[in-house]
């Protein structure tokens, strides 16, 4: 039976327990019950409405018997509301100096957007290729702002041309443009570059992420 398979599935992808999944449901259903239904020891359908709107996924999707891992349940779930989800770029964020990974807690973990406006504002980049970090620090500043929720081609592993890159140097991962300046070096550098002076550096130590490609900016009123 689909229903405790994907119950399971997207609980823990989520990160909630059994006991809080049943608090979302306003102990409709139990934890008991929905222990149960994961093990397969129950068929009973009765609790697909209401832990479908307590996990925030429709009911056809939790009842979908194709599915066999939370990254489907969410393809299926942005596919029938006519939306594209890009998750988090993994293991990259940060901007300015240059943060260590884990230094802050990220904000989003995925962004959800309109089909239509990603084939308007995405064009030529593979919509499974692109993920989103959040931008942090003044050094990008009147290209990106702290905060700016940044769109990343994250099948550009390379240095490819001059551009803004999302890369690890020296264990800091940072947000900004690469130059090629010869003898197999790069120049990183700032859009603020009275507080960011330029830095030169070995291509071989920059571990590159992806290139930015469009960013979201929180505008503050």
């Amino acid at each position: 039976m689909a229903l405790g398979k994907n119950v399971k599935t997207i609980r823990e992808a989520k990160g909630i327990s059994q006991d809080y999944l049943s608090e979302l449901t306003g102990r409709v259903v139990s934890q008991g019950a929905i222990a149960a239904l994961e093990k397969r020891d129950s068929k009973s359908s009765r609790y697909a409405g209401a832990l479908a709107k307590a996990l925030g996924v429709p009911l056809s999707v939790l009842l979908d018997e194709s599915v066999t891992s939370a990254e489907e349940i969410q393809n299926l779930d942005t596919k029938q509301k006519g939306y594209i989800r890009f998750p988090l770029l993994e293991n990259f964020a940060g901007m300015g100096r240059g943060d260590y990974i884990g230094d802050y807690p990220e904000i989003v973990n995925w962004v959800e957007v309109t089909r239509e406006w990603a084939m308007q504002k995405l064009q030529n980049v593979p919509h499974a290729a692109i993920r989103v970090i959040t931008g942090r620090g003044q050094s990008m500043r009147g290209v990106f702002s702290d905060g700016d929720l940044i769109f990343v081609d994250s099948r550009v592993k390379e240095f490819e041309a001059d551009d803004i890159y999302v890369f690890r140097w020296h264990g800091r991962v940072q947000i900004k443009r690469l130059q090629f300046i010869g003898n197999g070096q790069v120049r990183i550098l700032s859009a603020n570059s009275e507080d960011y002076p330029p830095i030169d550096a070995d291509l071989k130590d920059v571990e590159i992420g992806g290139r930015a490609i469009a960013a979201w900016t929180l505008v503050t009123l």
